[in-house]
């Protein structure tokens, strides 16, 4: 037998044996990578989800937590990963529409090394204020801080995050001059806000809402289009500037080039996970909006992300080496 007719001998039964494969697809566990600490939202959500499709797939889907680099290090991991199904990841708004904009250099393509899998969810920020702000919607703060440009400051929970980013496509949006104070995540914020040596925030729902209730802060606007179920009477920042949306989101991707058959599983399996009532019901606690979009839906919905928040990095400046 020639070269030519041995490798076409092969390929001839190896085609039969890799399809039976993924027909049975998964014969063995799935790990899923988070690309960040435990215990934040995004590491819950994603155990919520991977319990679930464990039980749907019939296989454990454990959760491996690697943080660092604005998740960058976890989702190079998924990108590098074999195209094979068994493993996965959690893109956020951040690792896959918004670091592309915000890091000179990254060690993965975001529009061509991920399979997206299924969006989990969206999470609605808050926009809120010290009591001593003299608005209490988001007109009369608007025409504040129009009369006084620059004697209000706003808390930065980082550069790029989710939050930072809404205030600066808010103060775009109505053309506004609010600074930025800067902080290592919301947890040092927060103190200051309270104290009034910043006045203004975007925080996610969760925290902003109860701080609003317990009469620290001054809640003015939801960020998210659709209404927060977490206080569905505050009017979103969308009804004074049509169009504005501005929230986080978490969803599950996998390397680029898996098998249709292996996609197709899996996109059910999160589809599963989200509409079911009592992990719908735990997304909804953490204020997160249960989104079940999946395959070439959810793909779509990240490229309509990208071209969102690539106009508001470079107009805040924000850039990170």
């Amino acid at each position: 037998m020639d070269r030519r007719t041995f490798i076409g001998a092969t390929a001839a039964l190896t085609l039969p044996c890799a399809a039976s494969a993924q027909a049975q697809f998964p014969t063995r566990p799935l790990r899923m990578i988070v690309p960040f600490a435990p215990g934040g939202s995004s590491d819950v959500m994603a155990r919520l989800v991977a319990d679930h499709m464990g039980r749907t797939l019939g296989q454990t889907v454990a959760v491996d937590n690697r943080g660092g680099a604005g998740g960058n290090i976890g989702a190079e991991a998924v990108a590098r990963a074999a195209p094979d199904g068994y493993t996965l990841g959690t893109g956020s708004v951040s690792i896959l529409s918004i670091n592309k904009h915000l890091y000179a250099r990254l060690p993965f393509d975001p529009d061509k090394d991920f399979a997206f899998i299924g969006l989990v969810g969206v999470l609605p920020n808050i926009l809120v204020a010290h009591p001593s702000v003299p608005a209490t919607d988001l007109a009369s703060l608007i025409a504040y801080v129009k009369a006084n440009p620059g004697k209000l400051s706003y808390a930065s929970t980082g550069s790029g995050t989710s939050q930072h980013l809404a205030m600066e496509m808010l103060k775009t949006a109505a053309g506004l001059d609010i600074p930025a104070v800067t902080y290592r995540g919301s947890g040092q914020a927060i103190p200051d806000l309270v104290a009034g040596r910043v006045e203004l925030m975007v925080d996610t729902m969760v925290t902003g809402a109860q701080l609003a209730r317990e009469g620290k802060v001054r809640a003015i606007a939801v960020t998210t289009v659709e209404p927060s179920h977490l206080a569905p009477e505050l009017p979103r920042v969308s009804q004074t500037i049509p169009g504005f949306d501005a929230g986080s989101w978490l969803g599950i991707i996998g390397p680029a080039g898996l098998p249709a058959p292996v996609a197709a599983r899996l996109e059910a399996a999160v589809a599963a996970a989200v509409n079911d009532p009592a992990v719908a019901q735990r997304l909804r606690d953490l204020g997160v909006t249960p989104t079940p979009l999946v395959g070439e839906a959810f793909a779509r919905f990240v490229a309509t992300e990208s071209a969102k928040w690539g106009p508001v990095v470079r107009a805040s400046g924000a850039k990170v080496e």
